[in-house]
C-alpha cells in the first residue's frame, strides 16, 4: 500500500538553507522564518534543500529551533513543521510531529526526535515548511522561528537474520500486547510487503517466502503509524511486542512509544542454486586455466 497525497499549492516564500552530506545529513537555516497558517499558506516560511550525498538507511529524524511568539495569542502548541519529500518528482513521505504542549511564551527552545525508517537518497527534495495548526487561521504572523536545525541521523547496528531464498518463511507479532503494523523493505527503500493489521483485528502477519537473494528490512510498528517507500513512520502508543520470522523469535521486548522495531533480514540462494553457481565459477576458472597454459613443442 502506498500513500496518496495531494501537493500542496507553490508556496512563494522561501529561505536558503545550508546542507551537509556526511553521516547525517542536516538542513538547517538561522531564520528569521515566519509561521503564518494552515500548509500552503503563502505567507508560510519554506526551507528547500536537495541531498547531493551517498544513499543511507536513518532511524532518527531530529529538529531543533527556537519558537518566538508575534502575535499575543498564538499558542506554541499551534506552531510546527510540515516536512515532504519528494523523490523523482513524486511525493514520497511527510508528516507533522507535534513539537510542543506549551501554550503561553515568548521564546521557547523546542527539540522534537521522530524515529522510524528514513532513506536518505541521492537527488531527495525536502521540503520544511513553517505552519499553524490553530483552530481559527488568523491573518498575519503568528510566531517566527529561529537556529531551525533538521537531522537524519544514520542508523546503528540491527537484528541480523537470514535464510534462503524460497523457504517458506513469514513474520509475525502474534504474541504482541497491542496491534501492529509491518512492512518489507527493499534495500533501496522500496516498499514491497505491507500489512496494516487494522482490518481483521488479529496481529500482523507477512508472507516473506517470496523474497529473492538480497537485503531487506523489516519493520514492525504499533497502530497507527505510516509506511510508504522510503519510510515507516511510528504509531503513537508503544507496548509489549514480539516479533518471530519463521517461527524463531528475534524480538521479545517493549517498543517505546512512537518508535519502531527494525529487523534486517539477508536472504543468499537457494542451496541448489549456490551449488550450481559454485560449480560454474569452478569450471569457468578451470577452462581459463587452461586455455592460458602456454603450448609445448614436441
Amino acid at each position: 500500500m502506498k500513500w496518496t497525497c495531494l501537493l500542496a499549492a507553490c508556496l512563494s516564500v522561501a529561505f536558503s538553507a545550508t546542507s551537509a552530506q556526511a553521516v547525517n545529513y542536516v538542513v538547517s537555516s538561522a531564520g528569521p522564518l515566519d509561521s503564518v497558517g494552515y500548509t500552503g499558506n503563502a505567507g508560510n516560511a519554506v526551507i528547500q534543500d536537495t541531498y547531493a550525498g551517498a544513499q543511507y538507511f536513518a532511524d532518527v529524524y531530529s529538529f531543533s529551533g527556537v519558537l518566538h511568539r508575534v502575535n499575543a495569542s498564538s499558542l506554541a502548541m499551534d506552531s510546527t513543521w510540515d516536512t515532504k519529500v519528494f523523490f523523482n518528482s513524486a511525493f514520497q513521505w511527510g508528516s507533522i510531529p507535534v513539537m510542543t504542549t506549551a501554550t503561553n511564551y515568548s521564546a521557547l527552545s523546542i527539540a522534537r526526535v521522530l524515529k522510524g525508517a528514513y532513506w536518505v537518497k541521492p537527488s531527495m527534495e525536502f521540503r520544511f515548511e513553517a505552519v499553524e495548526n490553530a483552530g481559527v487561521d488568523d491573518p498575519g504572523i503568528d510566531a517566527q522561528w529561529t537556529n531551525v536545525n533538521f537531522e537524519f541521523h544514520a542508523a546503528g547496528t540491527f537484528t541480523n537474520i537470514g535464510w534462503s531464498a524460497g523457504d517458506v518463511i513469514n513474520a509475525n507479532s502474534y504474541s504482541s500486547t497491542q496491534r501492529t503494523q509491518m512492512g518489507v523493505f527493499s534495500a533501496a527503500g522500496e516498499l514491497l510487503e505491507y500489512n496494516d493489521g487494522n482490518n481483521s483485528g488479529l496481529p500482523t502477519e507477512l508472507d516473506l517466502s517470496g523474497l529473492t537473494a538480497g537485503e531487506y528490512y523489516l519493520v514492525v510498528s504499533s497502530e497507527g503509524g505510516a509506511f510508504g517507500d522510503y519510510a515507516a513512520l511510528p504509531g503513537p502508543v508503544g507496548g509489549d511486542l514480539q516479533i518471530s520470522v519463521g517461527g524463531a523469535s528475534v524480538f521479545d521486548g517493549v517498543l517505546d512509544d512512537e518508535d519502531v522495531q527494525i529487523v534486517r533480514l539477508s536472504v543468499v540462494p537457494e542451496p541448489a542454486t549456490a551449488m550450481l553457481l559454485t560449480a560454474g565459477v569452478l569450471g569457468f576458472f578451470l577452462f581459463a586455466r587452461r586455455r592460458a597454459l602456454p603450448l609445448r613443442s614436441e
